[in-house]
């Protein structure tokens, strides 16, 4: 109860009582001051006694003007003092609001230079892939050729194109086999690719030991004009066995490799690397012949390293397959897919066995001559003249990159590896027997053309 209330109750005739409980309670509550809030001060309308309901005639001591004009006045200070902080503020808003603007521009815009940039990549892919299947599909064209010229007894016989050369010898046969005809003993001797596959090792031995002594012979007396024709002639036979039997029993063929053959037998051994520095040496290359058989090496080992990596695909293929057949119940829905692969894994190896056959023609046939095939022969024995040996050391002196560097063919693709193999076929396929007794260039024309 404040003292305005008590004042009342007195006025109004209220009970002793309450006139005591309203006194006693009125020294404690706050005083109330409803009018607290307006200027008092001298009023030029009602004066200095002016008063708005004290019935009492009593002035308004407690009535003080200034915190009015202070409260008055704070408000309007701090409007002025708020207006600039509420600029800074909607400034610095606007300010974030930019620079989030123009990140997402600046993250838009590269975004669309990422999405170019690999649109691009994937153009430049695709534009490369056109071209690697150009030239697989040339590379089967001329397959399909090559397989439709072939009779069906020499597309079963012969796992590889060849060469000329070899067809003209093997076409004179008996009983429709293939057969080369020796005349290393004076007579003509027919005998056919089947029998030369299954001789033993000794008489094989025995058989390349009589090319060699006549060969060598012929070296001897070469000017005569009859040791000249023997020597060709011989040269294109042996070298005609030795493919005959790596077509057919390529087992054989490297028994006969890796063996000694003086002693009356067959007996394991192999030439130094000294004794083929001497061989380079008695060979007696041109610059010709040695730039086509450092590139034949290029061009093999490239195509060696293709088919190597077809392969170790292939094989991850059969190795997840037979997981799921082991998995699978029940599991002849995968047998169809694992027979594929086998026929697969089967025509890369006889692919590289080709690439083996045809890497021989080119170099002993192609590009060395029927001397320097002689000349091999007799300064190699009792070993064979190795043409992987040959290369060796030919690449060691001429400092060419290393077969593992050749196999891995990081400066072209595969389609491109494949494509410079078959131009290597193609050489082949323009070999004759009238040009086995001299240089037929790679590269380019042949010598002293």
């Amino acid at each position: 109860m404040n003292r305005v209330d008590a004042n009342f109750m007195l006025q109004s005739g209220a009970s002793e009582h309450a006139q005591e409980y309203a006194m006693a309670h009125a020294s404690t509550a706050p005083e109330f001051t409803p009018f607290a809030h307006l200027h008092t001060s001298e009023d030029p309308l009602f004066g200095s006694s002016a008063s708005s309901g004290n019935t009492a005639g009593q002035p308004f001591d407690d009535f003080s003007p200034g915190p009015a004009v202070a409260v008055g006045g704070s408000k309007r200070q701090n409007r002025a003092r708020s207006a600039p902080a509420s600029l800074e503020r909607k400034l610095e808003v606007n300010r974030a609001a930019q620079k989030r603007f123009r990140q997402r521009q600046k993250a838009r815009g590269k975004d669309v230079e990422a999405q170019l940039t690999q649109v691009n990549t994937q153009l430049v892919q695709l534009r490369h892939q056109q071209q690697e299947l150009e030239i697989q599909n040339q590379v089967l064209e001329s397959k399909t050729q090559t397989h439709s010229s072939l009779s069906p007894t020499a597309e079963v016989v012969l796992l590889w194109k060849g060469d000329a050369a070899w067809h003209q010898q093997a076409t004179s046969s008996h009983d429709q086999a293939w057969a080369l005809n020796l005349t290393v003993w004076q007579n003509d001797c027919f005998v056919t690719v089947n029998d030369l596959c299954h001789l033993p090792l000794a008489k094989l031995t025995k058989l390349y030991t009589t090319y060699t002594q006549k060969l060598a012979a012929c070296l001897v007396e070469e000017p005569m004009i009859s040791h000249q024709s023997n020597l060709h002639r011989w040269t294109a036979e042996v070298t005609g066995l030795v493919l005959a039997v790596s077509m057919h029993n390529p087992t054989l063929l490297y028994k006969l490799d890796q063996s000694r053959m003086d002693l009356g037998c067959a007996v394991q051994e192999t030439a130094s690397d000294e004794c083929f520095r001497h061989l380079v040496v008695a060979m007696q290359y041109s610059e010709e012949q040695v730039q086509d058989l450092l590139h034949l090496r290029r061009l093999f080992y490239g195509g060696q390293g293709v088919l190597e990596r077809q392969r170790r695909v292939l094989v991850g293929k059969l190795s997840s397959t037979e997981a799921m057949v082991m998995a699978d119940s029940p599991p002849q829905s995968n047998y169809s897919v694992l027979t594929s692969i086998s026929h697969e894994l089967r025509a890369n190896a006889a692919e590289e066995h080709c690439f083996r056959l045809q890497c021989c023609c080119a170099c002993f046939r192609g590009i060395h001559t029927s001397k320097q095939c002689a000349t091999g022969m007799v300064h190699m024995y009792p070993f064979m003249l190795q043409r992987g040996r040959l290369f060796a050391e030919l690449a060691a002196q001429r400092e060419e990159p290393s077969v593992q560097e050749l196999m891995t063919g990081l400066s072209k693709s595969d389609a491109q590896h494949m494509a410079d193999w078959h131009h290597v076929a193609d050489y082949l396929d323009k070999l004759s027997l009238n040009d086995l007794d001299r240089h037929c260039s790679l590269l380019g024309q042949p010598a002293g053309a």
